[in-house]
C-alpha cells in the first residue's frame, strides 16, 4: 500500500460513517419516528373452555382432539338417569301441589255457599223475631184490657225471646262461615306459594338434564381434551377447549416508552416465526386498560425492599385484516409488530 493510500484511507472510513449517519437520520426523519416495533407479541384467541353444569359418568363420546366443529353440536352426553328421575319427582310435586290447590279453591266455593245459607238463616230468623214481637205487644194489650190471660202474654214472651236467641245464633253462624272462608284464602295463598317453588324446582331439575348434553358455544377446534369415555366427570371440571381459528388477533406487548403515539385504529405490520416472508396487516383494536404486571397472580410490590426501576409493558390488542381462513394462524405462535403511528 502506497504512503497517499494509507492517508486517504481515514478520509474514506470517515466519508462512510459519516454517509452512514446521514442515512441512519433519514431513515429515523422519515420513517424510524413514525414507527413502533415489538418482537413481544404471540398469537391470541379467545378460547372456550367447556366445564358441565352437571356432573357423572360419560356415556358418548363424539369429538376426537383437534377436531373441528360448529356451535350446537353436541359433544359429549354425560348419564342422565338421575336427572331424569328428578325432573319426574319434580313434576309429582308440581301435581300434588296443583290438586291441593284445585280443592282449596273448591272448599272455598263450598265455604261461600255456606255463608250465603247463614245470612239467609239469620234473615229469617230476623223476620221471625219481628213477628213474635208484634204478636207479644198485641198480647200486652189484650190483656191490658182484659180480654186475653196472662198465660198468653207468657207464651208469646217466650216465642219472642227464643226468636231473638236464633237471630243471635245466625249472626254466629255467619261469623264462623266467614272465619272459616278466610282461613281457606290464607291456605290458598301459601298453596299458591308452593306451587310456584314446586315449579321452579322442575325448572332447574330440567336444567340440570339439558346439561347432561354437552354442546359447542362456537365455531373452532377442540383441543386440550380431557374427558374421556367412561370416566366420571365432577361438576365444574374442565372437558376440552374450543379454540375458535377464525377469529385469532395479535396481543403485542409494547413498552410504556412507546405507547405516547399509539392510538386505537392505526394500522400495523405482522410477521410470524413461524412463517418466514409472510406479512400480515391489522389494525389496533384496543390497549390494555393496565399492565400485564397489575394482572399477574402475584403482581409486584414495589413499596418493600430496595426498588429498580423497570419498564412496564401494556398489552395491544391488533385485529387482522384478512381472515385466517385457512387455519394457519394458532394462538400462542410467537410475532413481530410494527405499528405505524403517523
Amino acid at each position: 500500500m502506497s504512503r497517499d493510500t494509507s492517508r486517504k484511507l481515514p478520509f474514506v472510513i470517515l466519508a462512510l460513517l459519516l454517509l452512514a449517519a446521514v442515512g441512519l437520520t433519514i431513515r429515523w426523519w422519515t420513517y424510524g419516528r413514525f414507527h413502533e416495533s415489538t418482537d413481544n407479541a404471540y398469537v391470541r384467541a379467545d378460547v372456550s373452555y367447556l366445564t358441565p353444569r352437571a356432573g357423572g359418568e360419560v356415556v358418548q363420546m363424539l369429538v376426537k382432539n383437534n377436531q373441528p366443529v360448529k356451535a350446537g353440536e353436541l359433544l359429549l352426553k354425560i348419564d342422565d338417569a338421575d336427572y331424569q328421575a328428578r325432573v319426574a319427582q319434580a313434576k309429582a310435586q308440581v301435581a300434588m301441589r296443583e290438586a291441593a290447590l284445585l280443592t282449596n279453591r273448591q272448599d272455598d266455593s263450598s265455604l261461600l255457599a255456606q255463608v250465603a245459607e247463614a245470612e239467609a238463616a239469620l234473615q229469617a230468623a230476623k223476620a221471625e223475631e219481628s213477628r213474635l214481637q208484634l204478636e207479644m205487644q198485641r198480647a200486652k194489650a189484650l190483656v191490658q184490657d182484659g180480654v186475653a190471660t196472662k198465660q198468653r202474654l207468657d207464651n208469646a214472651t217466650a216465642a219472642w225471646q227464643s226468636a231473638v236467641a236464633q237471630s243471635k245464633r245466625a249472626e254466629s253462624g255467619i261469623a264462623a262461615a266467614r272465619a272459616r272462608q278466610g282461613g281457606a284464602g290464607t291456605g290458598r295463598e301459601q298453596l299458591a306459594a308452593e306451587l310456584e317453588a314446586a315449579r321452579a324446582a322442575l325448572k332447574l331439575a330440567e336444567i340440570d338434564l339439558a346439561a347432561t348434553e354437552i354442546r359447542a358455544p362456537i365455531n373452532g377446534v377442540v383441543g386440550d381434551l380431557a374427558a374421556r369415555l367412561g370416566s366420571r366427570v365432577a361438576a365444574g371440571s374442565r372437558l376440552m377447549a374450543i379454540v375458535p381459528l377464525d377469529s385469532v388477533f395479535i396481543e403485542a406487548n409494547f413498552k410504556e416508552t412507546q405507547l405516547a403515539a399509539m392510538r386505537v385504529g392505526q394500522k400495523a405490520e405482522i410477521e410470524l416465526d413461524a412463517y418466514p416472508g409472510l406479512k400480515l396487516e391489522g389494525v389496533i383494536q384496543s390497549l390494555s386498560p393496565a399492565s400485564g404486571a397489575e394482572f399477574a397472580l402475584l403482581p409486584p410490590d414495589n413499596a418493600t425492599g430496595n426498588f429498580n426501576k423497570i419498564v412496564q409493558r401494556v398489552p395491544v390488542k391488533i385485529v387482522l385484516s384478512q381472515a385466517n381462513t385457512d387455519g394457519k394462524l394458532r394462538p400462542g405462535m410467537s410475532a413481530e409488530v410494527v405499528v405505524e403511528t403517523r
